[in-house]
């Protein structure tokens, strides 16, 4: 299945809110959706986790000896993941 995660940042607020409406995405969180309407919500988390966190937190790094192949968090709900987000500032 092709299942496609959409952040708020990538669309107009009236077309996320229009496609929402229509039935064609799914909220999973704040800002977060899914084009896969016809799955459990939760599910669609812990197939795409890569891509939510990697949209909620760029440049994070995801730390564990198993993050490489991700076996760890098969599922989400009982597994415990930490991510690392650095915030950077540029002074002049």
């Amino acid at each position: 299945m092709d299942t496609t995660v959409v952040f708020a940042a990538d669309l107009p607020a009236a077309t996320i809110s229009d496609r929402v409406r229509r039935g064609q995405l799914v909220r999973l969180a704040t800002g977060t959706y899914t084009s896969d309407v016809t799955s459990d919500p939760a599910a669609v988390v812990g197939r795409e986790w890569h891509a939510i966190v990697g949209g909620m937190f760029p440049g994070a790094v995801i730390t564990d000896r198993s993050a490489i192949t991700g076996d760890r968090w098969k599922d989400c709900s009982t597994s415990p993941m930490t991510v690392v987000a650095v915030k950077r500032s540029c002074r002049a």
